[in-house]
């Protein structure tokens, strides 16, 4: 058998895999969906709770590539967690802040935050029809409202059309319920998953998908992309330019009018520690700068450093390039390990 064909053999299986995956996980979903009740806490809605005197990441994609929770422990000697929530923004990481962490029985020593100019300028900013940013609102929260400049008939709870297959799984009922509510249904349907994907030839995928995907680690699109990519690419998000979809959108703000300095001052209340990532953009590293996202990004710089707060700024970090990218902002595995050794070096107090 040639390279080539053998190539082309694997390519075949893993898009067989990754349209078998996703029928079993939206089957999986619709059984449980009718079988887990709502929960009635914020705290309940978050799938990677804080360990105490850890270090909790909490982000979007972009934070999902461009941080390797692993490496990042090893290299810290800490407990890492990461919280993600894809297609979410700004706005999410405060009612998250606010309204979820003080209810974790355990507090991290440290939150990892982080945010784009490009996208964080713009407090409204969110997926249209997404199911979890309603999730953590409680009302009577006047800031909230007003940064968000909500339009009551906006379809809150409509179904998602944007982001990637992995951030669509992380809407369904089973990806949303807390890791230790997950039932034996879900462990069955995986064990069957397995099997199945095994009878297709993908070797070693039954660990993949038992150890991966109910840990946490990686989605079922993350499994069959390593696969097709043969290794090279290491998550589906990678693929993703970020942004093609339906999103709501609103004017972008000062830094001083958005979500992020509201962020901070609730961590610093709360008595957390904290670092502030300073995602980088493409545009950036292909020598096409706006001069409104620079001064935005200095007007951060300033409000955090007068206040003591740690920022790690990959947005202007030279080392960052072009080819550390994979689609629109998300970075690929260079990239992630250069935005990953700079972040412990941060925690590590350098």
């Amino acid at each position: 058998m040639t390279s080539s064909t053998s190539s082309s053999d694997q390519s075949h299986r893993g898009w067989m895999i990754l349209a078998l995956s996703a029928v079993l996980v939206v089957a999986v979903n619709v059984a449980a969906g009718a079988m887990l009740s709502a929960a009635d806490q914020p705290i309940d809605h978050l799938e990677s709770l804080p360990v105490e005197d850890g270090v909790w990441l909490i982000g979007n994609s972009m934070m999902g590539t461009g941080v390797d929770p692993q490496s990042l422990a090893g290299a810290t000697g800490e407990d890492v967690v990461f919280q993600e929530f894809g297609a979410h923004y700004s706005s999410v990481w405060y009612l998250i802040v606010r309204n979820a962490l003080p209810q974790a029985t355990a507090q991290p020593a440290v939150v990892v935050w982080g945010f784009r100019p490009h996208t964080d300028r713009i407090p409204p900013l969110r997926g249209v029809g997404s199911t979890t940013q309603p999730l953590f609102e409680v009302e009577g929260d006047a800031l909230y409202d007003t940064l968000l400049e909500r339009d009551l008939n906006d379809p809150w709870m409509g179904a998602s059309v944007s982001g990637s297959m992995g951030d669509a799984f992380g809407e369904l009922p089973l990806a949303r319920e807390r890791e230790d509510s997950r039932s034996s249904l879900t462990d069955l349907m995986i064990e069957i998953s397995a099997a199945l994907l095994d009878r297709l030839g993908a070797d070693g995928m039954a660990i993949q998908l038992r150890d991966g995907v109910i840990n946490g680690d990686l989605t079922l699109g993350d499994v069959a992309t390593r696969l097709v990519t043969e290794g090279r690419v290491q998550f589906a998000t990678e693929l993703v330019d970020d942004l093609q979809g339906d999103f709501v959108r609103g004017e972008p703000q000062p830094f001083d009018a958005t979500f992020l300095p509201e962020i901070a001052r609730l961590l610093m209340e709360q008595g957390i520690a904290q670092v502030v990532i300073v995602h980088p953009q493409r545009n950036v590293a292909e020598g096409e700068r706006l001069a409104v996202e620079d001064a935005f990004v200095d007007d951060a710089h300033d409000w955090f450093e007068a206040r003591g707060i740690p920022v790690l700024d990959a947005y202007n970090d030279p080392e960052i390039v072009l080819a550390d990218f994979g689609g629109g902002d998300h970075l690929n595995e260079s990239g992630r390990t250069k935005v990953t050794a700079a972040l412990a070096a941060t925690l590590n107090g350098g």
